[in-house]
């Protein structure tokens, strides 16, 4: 292989890594915005949307103790 087809064989490599770069970095954020979108769900109970108090699943809410 000459000096010059490697060159052309390099240059279209680089640009097959830099295309896959992109898509990569379209999906990484498509990914990320559904990430938030999902955290924001979960963050989610009856003190801070309109769902129902049955809807917020298992957790004890912290007893108050009296300061006695």
């Amino acid at each position: 292989m000459t000096a010059e087809q490697e060159n052309v064989q390099l240059k279209i490599e680089i640009s097959q890594l830099r295309e896959q770069l992109m898509a990569s970095q379209s999906q990484i954020a498509v990914l990320n915005a559904r990430l938030k979108t999902l955290e924001e769900q979960l963050a989610k109970d009856s003190h801070n949307s309109s769902k129902p108090p049955s809807s917020d699943g298992y957790k004890r809410s912290p007893k108050k103790r009296s300061l006695k």
